[in-house]
């Protein structure tokens, strides 16, 4: 007999979409609707082995129903978007399946299904109905199933119902489980039913009268009265509620069975659309199925084992600007290399002359002439260049940056996000194998994951980075996320050392303390028991002890953490089982468990992951290393089993209060900004404010619940979430949080605008231009609303933490040539970090070099001016000057005192004076000196004496006048109308325009002005001095000095 499978569509969308949790694709749009009721359905078709199926669906249209009664549905919500916008992907995916999707105007789903579910069992079908609604139980009948599913402990079921079982379950049959539903009523589709009339009332009735009007007809004998009374005088409403209830099963359905055969669910073109909505455990049923077959550009991939041709395809790839590459690496072994260039694919295994060495130095060289585009680089690095190289790129990381909410970023997502083609992914290709499993058992599925992967590396990188570039993001991904690849992968490679021995020991002791606590744990319960149960330890402490305060769920006693906390200080029993959890946790997930990841080098190697948080921060695994105990003193003993290397040390460096100095940063608030820079206790100055408690008074209890609020504001919390870190009401945790904000003003505007903008935008997004997509901030569900709201608050805090700790990280985080030599190893540990240090910051250096130098030549220029100060003096008086000293005139001499001054010392003066050269305006010194006093260099540099008669005039003045020795020129005092005729006697240098002009000339003493100074005659001394005692003299009769 033909069995077909008819479905509730509404029904058990609905149900899908509130019992599995949400879903989003790389559009955003929501999934997990679609997942849950196609997997419910697939369950069904198995279960059921149909050989037909038919999906029904409601229609936004008004029924009959609403006819008859206007407030039909009336109570029940709006969908939420999140499911609405569903509905339509699901018709599409089942038409993609070739199942039909029925729907009727005027009529519901429920109408439908019964019209279908009559005809095919007088066509001779077993018919299954697949609802969630109990509505349909009265179609249930012998050859009519009502397939409905439950769900118990997270765990979905289906419960079947022939006519016996829904009178076991309801004590009435299906046709009278109609009249039931009229006198007790529907509130999920407001049927009113008979006020006063419930459940248990309405079963009474119809179990002994069998239908409404059989009860009404003996609506005096009924009982209780109140039911007598409201039957009596309802019945009408009644009546209308059992039209209501009733399905119609004659509905005019255009249906042909045969439409509803099943053939191949599993086409290409559900294939293309699950790999769309990204499903990917229903994608793994179509491998099951025989899946589609992929386009033939695996036609196009080439195996090369041959050397000789490998090095010509390694040549040929070098003079393209640009290739997608992919190497098959596992346990750190190269197998082979995918390359991707133009047109061409080609894969070259390791095999033959094809060695490890040869393929990795080749790829080594491609990477310092071409751009490499690669997915996942960091497990590929060890033999693409293990220095920062900004030419080769990771399309997994810039994807990731672009959505950091999805849990992979493989080939085959990338593909068909960007390049629509749905390549069968590398989980799929290697099963249960690893890489170095295929590589010699089938090496042609190695070649098609790793030309999948350079192909797609190839072909989507340009549409990647463009989509992160338009997204801001161009800067983190280079300066941020790039370059902390290698060194992740440095800190992999290095690892950790362990002693052994002493983790061990850690281990041994904690076995000892472990089997302490559980005898004891025995005595107080006066028996033994599983405490790792928490069905056994609850009966254990709840029942058989009799301890109160016990919280009771539906498998149980409820035995976590936050309810034995509770009741530890008044239970000595509670607080040893929550040291023993405490310690059986050490042991086996850091005594036992690192013990399994240490090496044959002894140290442990983990993984440091960039992609799986949405806010930036660095995950470890394998093991976790990041989340060692510290708080107890026992879990503080295993960061002892971690040791440096012989010739290093262990250094520690962390942000004080990081976030809540961006918070400070970010918001502008002037109080807090200002209690970081008078470097004040933030947590002390918080609790004075929210307590309202002198600064000096605050207690260590106040500080702590400042501090909660402190890192709770950080992080969005809820009156709710501080009451139950604090222990307070919520009421109490309301006040707290209300006086902070007054305390701080501008936050609460900050953080608000934070949530504002990422309802606005869809994302939040760091000081660095990080984004986190907030998809919760749009849900329907309340709870999701405000977790979003929360989200909108951290991340730009926690991001831009995580941002900040690393930032911009340069190029000179790379290796140096020399930290690879024996010898760099041989230096001193400090000696290392400088010169590593030094050489990491050339530009650093360089300044600091020039510094140096600079401060060098100054102090050597200082302590050479001596000599050479030395040599000048020696030069100017032996050679130059030939005098001991100066006499000044008073500026109110007269000229006749002047004079006189001028005859006393033979005229031996200079002054700077002007005069009027052939009729020109000059300012210049004018020497008058006698043969033995001073000389002067000439052209050549050779002092000369001047001679008798005639001036000397300086290069500049001879070149302005054009004289040579021999000519003539006048010259005469400024303003004064005498002119003075004088002869070039010769050219002289000196650093300003001057004339030299001696005694014998006979004009010398006209030029002298107030002011005059005279060179004294005598014994020169060194420094200025002077051997005769006219140093310092009193004016005279005639004004000298």
């Amino acid at each position: 007999m033909n069995k077909i499978l008819l479905i509730d569509g509404h029904s058990i969308l609905n149900r899908a979409f509130y019992g599995v949790p949400p879903l989003t694709n790389f559009e955003g749009l929501h999934t997990n609707a679609v997942y849950g009721f196609i997997n419910i359905m697939l369950k069904s078709l198995e279960d059921e082995h149909a050989d037909y199926i038919a999906v029904a669906f409601d229609l936004k249209a008004p029924t009959f129903r609403h006819e008859m009664f206007a407030e039909y549905k009336g109570t029940r919500k709006p969908m939420p978007q999140e499911l609405h916008e569903q509905v339509p992907v699901i018709k599409e995916v089942l038409a993609a399946m070739t199942i039909p999707v029925i729907t009727l105007e005027g009529y519901e789903a429920d109408d439908i299904l019964g019209t279908l579910a009559k005809r095919c069992q007088r066509d001779g079908f077993e018919v299954s109905i697949l609802s969630g609604d109990r509505d349909l139980l009265q179609l249930a009948d012998e050859h009519i199933k009502i397939r409905m599913p439950k769900t118990v402990k997270g765990q979905t079921s289906i419960e079947n119902y022939y006519p016996s079982d829904v009178i076991d379950k309801y004590q009435v049959t299906p046709e009278e489980f109609i009249d039931l539903k009229a006198l007790m009523g529907d509130s999920s589709d407001n049927i009113p039913g008979v006020p006063g009339i419930g459940e248990k009332t309405a079963t009474a009735i119809i179990t002994k009268y069998k239908s409404i009007e059989a009860a009404y007809a003996d609506v005096d004998n009924i009982t209780p009265a109140k039911a007598r009374n409201n039957l009596s005088e309802h019945y009408d409403m009644a009546v209308m509620s059992k039209k209501l209830a009733t399905i119609n099963i004659n509905s005019p359905v255009d249906f042909d069975v045969e439409d509803a055969h099943i053939d191949n669910l599993f086409t290409a073109a559900a294939y293309e659309i699950f790999s769309r909505l990204e499903l990917k455990s229903i994608l793994k049923r179509f491998k099951d199925n025989e899946p589609i077959k992929e386009d033939d550009l695996s036609d196009k991939f080439c195996y090369i084992n041959d050397y000789a041709r490998a090095d010509e395809i390694i040549r040929e790839c070098m003079k393209s600007e640009y290739a997608g590459i992919r190497l098959a690496v596992c346990d750190g072994i190269l197998y082979g290399a995918a390359m991707a260039f133009e047109d061409k694919y080609y894969y070259i295994g390791v095999e033959g002359f094809i060695t490890q060495d040869y393929l990795a130095d080749s790829i080594k060289s491609l990477s310092q002439k071409i751009h490499l585009y690669t997915i996942n680089l960091k497990s590929q690095v060890d033999y693409i260049n293990r220095d920062i190289n900004d030419d080769t790129d990771d399309l997994a990381i810039m994807q990731y940056l672009i959505n950091p909410l999805k849990d992979a970023y493989t080939y085959a997502e990338l593909a068909r996000e960007y390049l629509n083609r749905n390549f069968e992914s590398e989980e799929d290709i290697l099963g249960k194998n690893t890489i170095a499993q295929i590589s010699e058992n089938a090496p042609d599925k190695l070649m098609q994951i790793c030309c999948y992967d350079a192909y797609t590396a190839l072909m989507a990188h340009d549409k990647i980075y463009n989509k992160l570039c338009s997204m801001g993001m161009k800067e983190v991904y280079h300066n941020i996320e790039l370059p902390i690849i290698y060194v992740l992968r440095s800190m992999e490679h290095e690892g950790i050392r362990v002693n052994r021995e002493a983790l061990k020991s850690y281990g041994d002791v904690l076995a000892v303390k472990i089997d302490e606590l559980r005898s004891g744990i025995y005595e107080q319960a006066g028996t033994e028991f599983n405490i790792n149960s928490p069905k056994q330890l609850g009966e254990i402490l709840f029942d058989r002890m009799g301890i109160e305060g016990g919280k009771k769920t539906k498998t149980g006693y409820s035995t976590s953490a936050e309810v034995l906390e509770k009741l530890a200080p008044d239970f000595p029993i509670v607080n040893d089982i929550l040291e023993y959890r405490t310690l059986a946790k050490l042991k086996s997930t850091y005594a036992d468990g690192l013990a399994d990841y240490i090496r044959d080098d002894g140290r442990i190697h983990g993984t440091f992951n960039q992609t799986i948080t949405a806010t930036g921060r660095i995950s470890s695994t394998e093991p976790n290393l990041q989340n060692i105990p510290i708080r107890m003193d026992i879990g503080r003993q295993i960061r002892k089993v971690f040791i440096p290397k012989e010739g290093y040390i262990f250094t520690d460096a962390d942000y004080s209060q990081i976030e809540l100095r961006l918070l400070a940063h970010m918001s502008g608030d002037e109080t807090l900004i200002n209690a970081y820079r008078e470097d004040k206790d933030i947590h002390k100055i918080t609790a004075s404010k929210v307590f309202k408690t002198p600064l000096n008074e605050v207690t260590p209890k106040q500080r702590s619940n400042a501090k909660a609020v402190n890192f709770g504001i950080v992080y969005g919390i809820s009156s709710f979430g501080l009451s139950k870190d604090l222990g307070i009401s919520r009421k109490e945790a309301k006040e707290y949080i209300d006086e902070y904000f007054k305390t701080y003003p501008s936050i609460k505007d900050y953080l608000n605008g934070l949530v504002d903008n990422a309802k606005k935008d869809g994302y939040s997004i760091t000081l660095y231009g990080r984004r986190r997509p907030v998809p919760e901030l749009t849900s329907s569900n309340f709870m999701q609303r405000q977790f979003g709201e929360r989200i909108a608050m951290n991340s730009p805090l926690q991001g831009t933490a995580a941002d900040a700790l690393r930032p911009y990280t340069p190029k000179k985080m790379r290796a140096l040539a020399m930290e690879r030599t024996k010898l760099f190893h041989k230096l001193p540990f400090g000696a290392r970090w400088n010169l590593r240090d030094t050489m990491r910051h050339k530009a650093r250096t360089g300044m600091s070099l020039l510094g140096v130098v600079s401060c060098s030549l100054i102090i050597v220029a200082v302590l050479g001016m001596s000599d050479t100060m030395d040599a000048f003096l020696d030069l100017y008086y032996d050679g130059a000057t030939n005098y001991s000293s100066r006499i000044f005139l008073t500026e109110d001499a007269t000229a006749g005192e002047r004079t006189a001054l001028a005859e006393k010392y033979e005229g031996d003066w200079s002054a700077s004076v002007s005069v009027q050269i052939e009729e020109k305006a000059v300012s210049l010194d004018i020497y008058s000196v006698t043969r033995d006093k001073v000389r002067f260099p000439d052209e050549k540099d050779h002092f000369i004496t001047p001679a008798d008669d005639g001036a000397y005039l300086c290069m500049r003045l001879a070149r302005e006048f054009d004289l040579a020795p021999g000519d003539t020129f006048t010259v005469s005092p400024y303003g004064s109308e005498e002119r003075y005729t004088l002869r070039v006697a010769g050219l002289i240098r000196s650093v300003s325009e001057c004339i030299v002009i001696t005694p014998l000339c006979g004009y010398a003493g006209d030029f002298l002005p107030a002011g005059l100074g005279i060179y004294r005659h005598g014994e020169r001394k060194r420094g200025g001095g002077s051997s005769d005692q006219e140093r310092a003299v009193q004016t005279d009769d005639h004004g000298f000095v």
